[in-house]
Protein backbone atom coordinates (compact mmCIF):
# COMPACT_ATOMS: atom_id res chain seq x y z
CA UNK A 1 0.00 0.00 0.00
CA UNK A 2 1.53 3.23 -1.45
CA UNK A 3 1.80 6.36 1.38
CA UNK A 4 -1.06 7.90 -0.61
CA UNK A 5 -2.93 5.39 -0.21
CA UNK A 6 -2.48 4.82 3.28
CA UNK A 7 -3.17 8.59 3.92
CA UNK A 8 -6.25 8.55 2.41
CA UNK A 9 -7.70 5.99 3.68
CA UNK A 10 -6.31 6.70 7.43
CA UNK A 11 -8.47 10.36 6.65
CA UNK A 12 -11.79 7.91 5.66
CA UNK A 13 -11.56 6.29 8.83
CA UNK A 14 -10.85 9.17 11.03
CA UNK A 15 -13.57 11.17 8.90
CA UNK A 16 -16.32 8.41 9.45
CA UNK A 17 -14.94 7.90 13.94
CA UNK A 18 -15.58 11.89 13.80
CA UNK A 19 -19.19 11.42 11.83
CA UNK A 20 -20.41 8.66 14.52
CA UNK A 21 -19.45 10.39 17.70
CA UNK A 22 -21.13 13.32 16.60
CA UNK A 23 -24.18 11.13 16.04
CA UNK A 24 -23.80 9.26 19.12
CA UNK A 25 -23.52 12.85 21.10
CA UNK A 26 -26.92 13.94 19.11
CA UNK A 27 -28.80 11.02 19.91
CA UNK A 28 -28.48 10.86 23.52
CA UNK A 29 -28.73 14.63 23.94
CA UNK A 30 -32.27 14.25 22.08
CA UNK A 31 -33.29 12.15 25.10
CA UNK A 32 -34.57 15.75 26.83
CA UNK A 33 -37.43 17.49 24.98
CA UNK A 34 -37.68 20.50 26.23
CA UNK A 35 -40.83 21.37 25.31
CA UNK A 36 -42.34 18.42 26.88
CA UNK A 37 -40.60 18.88 30.07
CA UNK A 38 -41.40 22.81 30.38
CA UNK A 39 -45.06 22.07 31.52
CA UNK A 40 -43.77 19.63 34.37
CA UNK A 41 -41.41 22.99 35.40
CA UNK A 42 -44.22 25.21 35.54
CA UNK A 43 -46.35 22.97 37.75
CA UNK A 44 -42.76 22.47 39.86
CA UNK A 45 -43.03 25.72 40.42
CA UNK A 46 -46.21 26.31 41.25
CA UNK A 47 -46.16 23.71 43.49
CA UNK A 48 -43.56 25.34 45.65
CA UNK A 49 -45.41 28.81 45.16
CA UNK A 50 -48.58 26.81 46.93
CA UNK A 51 -46.47 24.61 49.13
CA UNK A 52 -47.27 26.97 52.05
CA UNK A 53 -51.00 28.53 51.83
CA UNK A 54 -52.74 25.73 49.86
CA UNK A 55 -50.72 21.93 50.11
CA UNK A 56 -53.43 19.93 48.98
CA UNK A 57 -53.49 22.43 45.63
CA UNK A 58 -49.31 22.12 45.97
CA UNK A 59 -49.42 18.38 46.33
CA UNK A 60 -51.70 18.08 42.97
CA UNK A 61 -49.26 19.51 41.03
CA UNK A 62 -46.35 18.34 42.10
CA UNK A 63 -48.01 14.85 41.26
CA UNK A 64 -48.88 16.62 37.58
CA UNK A 65 -45.13 17.17 36.72
CA UNK A 66 -44.41 13.89 38.29
CA UNK A 67 -46.42 12.55 35.67
CA UNK A 68 -45.62 14.71 32.67
CA UNK A 69 -41.80 13.72 33.82
CA UNK A 70 -42.86 9.88 33.58
CA UNK A 71 -44.24 10.44 30.24
CA UNK A 72 -41.38 12.12 28.94
CA UNK A 73 -38.93 9.98 30.25
CA UNK A 74 -40.53 6.81 28.19
CA UNK A 75 -38.17 4.54 26.45
CA UNK A 76 -35.07 6.25 27.21
CA UNK A 77 -35.08 7.94 29.97
CA UNK A 78 -32.26 10.42 31.35
CA UNK A 79 -30.83 10.94 35.29
CA UNK A 80 -31.77 14.35 34.37
CA UNK A 81 -35.23 13.42 34.08
CA UNK A 82 -35.84 10.97 36.59
CA UNK A 83 -34.03 13.32 39.25
CA UNK A 84 -36.48 15.85 38.92
CA UNK A 85 -39.29 13.77 38.77
CA UNK A 86 -38.55 12.05 42.06
CA UNK A 87 -38.16 15.60 43.51
CA UNK A 88 -41.46 16.56 42.31
CA UNK A 89 -42.77 12.83 44.05
CA UNK A 90 -40.85 13.67 46.93
CA UNK A 91 -42.37 17.04 47.51
CA UNK A 92 -46.03 15.31 47.28
CA UNK A 93 -45.34 12.93 49.70
CA UNK A 94 -44.74 9.69 47.66
CA UNK A 95 -41.61 8.55 49.24
CA UNK A 96 -41.60 5.30 48.16
CA UNK A 97 -42.06 6.07 44.04
CA UNK A 98 -39.13 8.97 44.67
CA UNK A 99 -36.92 7.25 46.31
CA UNK A 100 -37.14 4.38 43.07
CA UNK A 101 -36.92 7.60 41.15
CA UNK A 102 -33.81 8.99 43.05
CA UNK A 103 -32.22 5.47 42.46
CA UNK A 104 -33.12 4.64 38.89
CA UNK A 105 -31.37 8.32 37.80
CA UNK A 106 -28.19 7.11 40.42
CA UNK A 107 -27.91 4.02 38.11
CA UNK A 108 -27.93 6.10 35.42
CA UNK A 109 -25.33 8.83 37.10
CA UNK A 110 -23.81 7.59 39.83
CA UNK A 111 -21.07 10.06 40.45
CA UNK A 112 -24.11 12.72 40.59
CA UNK A 113 -24.01 14.34 44.14
CA UNK A 114 -27.29 15.89 44.05
CA UNK A 115 -28.87 12.55 43.35
CA UNK A 116 -27.16 11.44 46.04
CA UNK A 117 -28.16 14.21 48.54
CA UNK A 118 -31.74 13.93 47.59
CA UNK A 119 -32.15 10.26 48.32
CA UNK A 120 -30.50 10.52 51.45
CA UNK A 121 -32.67 13.39 52.50
CA UNK A 122 -35.66 11.17 50.83
CA UNK A 123 -34.54 8.50 52.85
CA UNK A 124 -34.39 10.16 56.56
CA UNK A 125 -37.44 11.47 55.89
CA UNK A 126 -38.52 7.59 56.47
CA UNK A 127 -40.67 6.66 59.66
CA UNK A 128 -39.11 3.02 61.53
CA UNK A 129 -36.29 3.37 58.55
CA UNK A 130 -34.82 0.18 57.70
CA UNK A 131 -31.20 0.57 56.66
CA UNK A 132 -31.11 0.05 52.48
CA UNK A 133 -28.49 -3.27 51.57
CA UNK A 134 -25.02 -1.68 50.81
CA UNK A 135 -23.71 -0.85 47.59
CA UNK A 136 -22.13 -3.91 45.38
CA UNK A 137 -18.94 -3.83 44.18
CA UNK A 138 -19.58 -3.13 40.93
CA UNK A 139 -22.15 -0.18 42.29
CA UNK A 140 -18.67 0.98 43.83
CA UNK A 141 -16.59 1.08 41.26
CA UNK A 142 -19.43 2.80 38.76
CA UNK A 143 -19.53 5.68 41.46
CA UNK A 144 -15.65 6.36 39.83
CA UNK A 145 -15.57 5.79 36.34
CA UNK A 146 -19.36 7.35 36.59
CA UNK A 147 -17.78 11.21 36.65
CA UNK A 148 -17.80 11.04 32.76
CA UNK A 149 -21.87 10.21 31.54
CA UNK A 150 -21.78 7.62 29.35
CA UNK A 151 -22.37 9.35 26.44
CA UNK A 152 -18.85 11.00 27.44
CA UNK A 153 -17.51 7.85 27.36
CA UNK A 154 -18.86 6.62 24.24
CA UNK A 155 -17.90 9.32 21.83
CA UNK A 156 -14.87 8.60 23.72
CA UNK A 157 -14.05 5.29 22.84
CA UNK A 158 -15.19 5.59 19.10
CA UNK A 159 -12.36 8.32 18.42
CA UNK A 160 -9.89 6.77 20.30
CA UNK A 161 -10.53 3.36 18.44
CA UNK A 162 -10.44 5.78 15.20
CA UNK A 163 -7.12 7.57 15.94
CA UNK A 164 -5.53 4.05 17.19
CA UNK A 165 -7.00 2.36 13.77
CA UNK A 166 -5.44 5.60 11.42
CA UNK A 167 -2.04 5.10 13.47
CA UNK A 168 -1.97 1.47 12.87
CA UNK A 169 -2.54 2.25 8.72
CA UNK A 170 -0.10 4.99 8.19
CA UNK A 171 2.47 3.02 10.38
CA UNK A 172 4.91 2.39 7.56
CA UNK A 173 6.91 -0.15 9.28
CA UNK A 174 7.13 -2.48 12.18
CA UNK A 175 10.11 -0.66 13.42
CA UNK A 176 7.91 2.79 13.76
CA UNK A 177 7.37 2.01 17.55
CA UNK A 178 6.07 4.98 18.85
CA UNK A 179 2.92 5.32 16.78
CA UNK A 180 2.73 1.26 16.96
CA UNK A 181 2.78 1.98 21.23
CA UNK A 182 0.34 5.14 20.42
CA UNK A 183 -1.83 2.92 18.40
CA UNK A 184 -2.31 0.21 20.97
CA UNK A 185 -2.41 2.63 24.16
CA UNK A 186 -5.16 4.45 22.51
CA UNK A 187 -7.56 0.81 21.40
CA UNK A 188 -6.64 -0.46 25.35
CA UNK A 189 -8.11 2.73 26.39
CA UNK A 190 -10.84 2.80 23.99
CA UNK A 191 -11.69 -0.71 24.90
CA UNK A 192 -11.77 -0.03 28.60
CA UNK A 193 -14.13 3.06 28.32
CA UNK A 194 -16.47 0.93 26.12
CA UNK A 195 -16.40 -2.02 28.70
CA UNK A 196 -17.47 0.91 31.24
CA UNK A 197 -20.41 1.62 29.55
CA UNK A 198 -21.20 -2.02 28.85
CA UNK A 199 -21.20 -2.81 32.43
CA UNK A 200 -23.39 0.07 33.47
CA UNK A 201 -25.83 -1.22 31.08
CA UNK A 202 -26.12 -4.59 32.27
CA UNK A 203 -25.57 -3.73 36.13
CA UNK A 204 -28.84 -1.66 35.49
CA UNK A 205 -30.55 -4.75 33.56
CA UNK A 206 -29.33 -7.37 36.21
CA UNK A 207 -29.90 -4.89 39.25
CA UNK A 208 -31.67 -7.05 42.21
CA UNK A 209 -32.83 -3.81 44.13
CA UNK A 210 -36.61 -3.20 44.66
CA UNK A 211 -38.21 -0.05 46.57
CA UNK A 212 -41.37 -0.98 48.64
CA UNK A 213 -43.93 1.74 47.09
CA UNK A 214 -46.80 1.84 49.85
CA UNK A 215 -48.00 0.89 53.20
CA UNK A 216 -49.36 -1.18 54.85
CA UNK A 217 -47.09 -4.02 52.85
CA UNK A 218 -46.04 -6.51 55.26
CA UNK A 219 -43.14 -8.80 55.22
CA UNK A 220 -43.67 -12.88 55.07
CA UNK A 221 -42.00 -15.53 55.71
CA UNK A 222 -43.37 -17.31 53.02
CA UNK A 223 -44.77 -16.06 49.09
CA UNK A 224 -48.98 -16.18 50.62
CA UNK A 225 -51.30 -14.21 52.59
CA UNK A 226 -51.20 -17.31 55.26
CA UNK A 227 -47.68 -16.91 55.79
CA UNK A 228 -46.90 -15.33 59.48
CA UNK A 229 -45.24 -11.67 58.92
CA UNK A 230 -41.62 -11.99 59.37
CA UNK A 231 -41.76 -8.49 61.34
CA UNK A 232 -43.66 -6.76 63.76
CA UNK A 233 -44.69 -4.18 61.60
CA UNK A 234 -45.23 -3.64 57.95
CA UNK A 235 -42.25 -2.06 56.01
CA UNK A 236 -42.43 1.54 55.15
CA UNK A 237 -42.21 3.07 51.62
CA UNK A 238 -39.54 3.50 50.60
CA UNK A 239 -37.94 0.58 52.43
CA UNK A 240 -34.84 -1.10 50.17
CA UNK A 241 -34.19 -4.64 49.24
CA UNK A 242 -32.45 -6.95 47.47
CA UNK A 243 -34.19 -9.48 45.41
CA UNK A 244 -33.06 -13.41 45.74
CA UNK A 245 -36.12 -15.50 43.83
CA UNK A 246 -38.68 -14.41 41.98
CA UNK A 247 -42.53 -16.86 42.31
CA UNK A 248 -45.65 -15.69 40.98
CA UNK A 249 -46.66 -12.39 42.55
CA UNK A 250 -44.04 -12.49 45.26
CA UNK A 251 -40.43 -11.64 45.75
CA UNK A 252 -38.14 -12.98 48.13
CA UNK A 253 -35.87 -10.09 49.43
CA UNK A 254 -32.83 -9.28 51.84
CA UNK A 255 -33.39 -6.39 53.88
CA UNK A 256 -30.10 -3.65 54.47
CA UNK A 257 -30.48 -5.53 58.19
CA UNK A 258 -30.40 -8.77 56.96
CA UNK A 259 -33.89 -9.88 57.55
CA UNK A 260 -35.15 -12.11 54.75
CA UNK A 261 -39.13 -12.56 53.90
CA UNK A 262 -41.32 -12.61 51.02
CA UNK A 263 -43.15 -9.39 50.07
CA UNK A 264 -46.10 -8.47 47.55
CA UNK A 265 -44.63 -8.07 43.50
CA UNK A 266 -47.17 -5.59 42.90
CA UNK A 267 -46.06 -3.47 46.17
CA UNK A 268 -42.38 -2.68 44.74
CA UNK A 269 -40.52 -1.07 42.02
CA UNK A 270 -37.18 -1.68 40.67
CA UNK A 271 -35.40 1.32 40.31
Amino acid sequence: MTRAVRITVAAVVLLATMVVAVVIGRGRAAGIDALAVEPAEAAYADGLALAKDDPAAARARFLESAAILSEASRGEPTAALLYNRANALARAGEVGPAIAAYRAAAALSPADGRIAANLAETRASIARRIPPPPPSLLERASSVWGVLDESSRWIGAVLLLGVGAVLLIVTERPRHAAPAAAAIVALATASLLASTVLLDQWRRAETARIVVLAEPTTLRKGNGEGFEPALLEPLPAGTEALRTEARPGWLAVTLGDGTTGWILEAATARP
